[in-house]
C-alpha cells in the first residue's frame, strides 16, 4: 500500500513542466533533494542537476547533546562526493558548515571551476589563517561573493571580475590597499558589505556602488565620486563604541560629504545625529 501510494505521488509529480520540478527540487536541503532519487527511476537522477547547491549545518548538523562537532574529513569527503555526482552548471554554491575550519579550498575550487557559478559563499569557523587568493575564482563568472574567516587577498595578476555586483566580507583579514586595487576592478559592484573585518583601514567608494554597510574598523572612507550611493550604513565598531564625536572630530566638512552623496535615501553613521540650523 505504502509503496503504490508513492509510486502515485511520484507520477503526479513526474508530469509536471521539467522547470516546475527543478524548481521543487532548488527548494530543498541537497540531503533531501537527493533523497527524491527514491521515488521512481525517473527520479533517480534528477536532483544531479539542480543549480543550487548548498551545504550548511542541515547537510552536516551535529548530533543532540554532542558537543563534538562534525568530522570535518569525513563531511568535505560528502561535499566532494556531492559535486563529483552533479551534471548541470551550479549557479549558487554555499559552503556554511559549523566546524569547517581548514578545508582543501584548492581541490573544492577544482570541482567548481567549470560549472559556471555566479554566487559563491564559502563561509569558514573562526580560521583566520586560511588563505584566499583571488586567482581562485579566476574562472568564474561570479556575480556575488560571500566570504567568512579567512584571509583574502588579491594575486600580482588581478584583473578584477566583470561581472560582480555584490560582496560581503564577515570577519575577514584583508592586506593593505585592497579597497583601492579591489573596488576599481569591479565596475558593476552596486554593494558593498563589510562587517568586523580588519586589515586594511582606507576604503574606496566606487561609483557604481548604491549599498555601502561598512560595520568594521577603518581610518578614511572616500565617497568622492558616489552619484548612485542611496543607503549607507557606516560604523568603525573600533570607535564609535567609545567615542561618539569620532566621526565628526575626523571628517568635519559633514556638507561635502552630503554634496557628494546626491541619491542618499538612508544613512547610519552609528553615531547621535546632529541637527544643524
Amino acid at each position: 500500500m505504502a509503496t503504490r501510494l508513492r509510486e502515485s505521488t511520484a507520477d503526479r509529480i513526474s508530469n509536471l513542466p521539467d522547470g516546475a520540478i527543478e524548481r521543487i527540487l532548488v527548494f530543498l536541503p541537497i540531503k533531501d533533494a537527493a533523497r527524491t532519487s527514491l521515488l521512481s527511476r525517473d527520479w533517480r537522477n534528477r536532483w544531479r542537476s539542480i543549480p543550487q547547491l548548498v551545504f550548511d549545518d542541515y547537510f552536516a548538523p551535529t548530533p543532540a547533546g554532542n558537543s563534538y562537532l562534525p568530522d570535518e574529513n569525513k563531511v568535505m569527503m560528502q561535499v566532494y562526493e556531492a559535486l563529483m555526482g552533479h551534471d548541470g552548471p551550479i549557479a549558487k554554491f554555499e559552503l556554511s558548515i559549523s566546524g569547517i575550519r581548514n578545508p582543501n579550498v584548492d581541490i573544492l575550487m577544482r570541482y567548481i571551476s567549470s560549472k559556471g557559478v555566479q554566487e559563491l559563499s564559502l563561509l569558514f569557523w573562526e580560521c583566520h589563517h586560511l588563505q584566499l587568493y583571488s586567482s581562485l575564482f579566476f574562472a568564474l563568472p561570479l556575480n556575488r561573493l560571500r566570504l567568512q574567516y579567512c584571509t583574502f587577498s588579491l594575486a600580482s595578476s588581478f584583473v578584477g571580475f566583470s561581472k560582480l555586483n555584490l560582496v560581503e566580507f564577515n570577519d575577514v583579514f584583508l592586506p593593505d590597499n585592497f579597497y583601492e586595487n579591489f573596488i576599481p576592478n569591479c565596475p558593476l559592484l552596486e554593494e558593498l558589505r563589510v562587517f568586523d573585518c580588519i586589515g586594511t583601514e582606507h576604503v574606496f567608494v566606487a561609483p557604481s556602488l548604491k549599498v555601502l554597510l561598512f560595520h568594521s574598523g577603518f581610518e578614511k572612507i572616500c565617497f568622492k565620486y558616489t552619484p548612485l550611493l542611496s543607503v549607507v550604513s557606516v560604523l568603525d565598531t573600533e570607535e564609535f563604541m567609545y567615542d561618539d564625536d569620532y566621526f565628526v572630530k575626523h571628517n568635519p566638512d559633514m556638507v561635502s560629504l552630503f554634496a557628494s552623496l546626491p541619491a542618499l535615501q538612508h544613512l547610519n553613521l552609528g553615531i547621535e545625529l546632529l541637527l544643524v540650523s
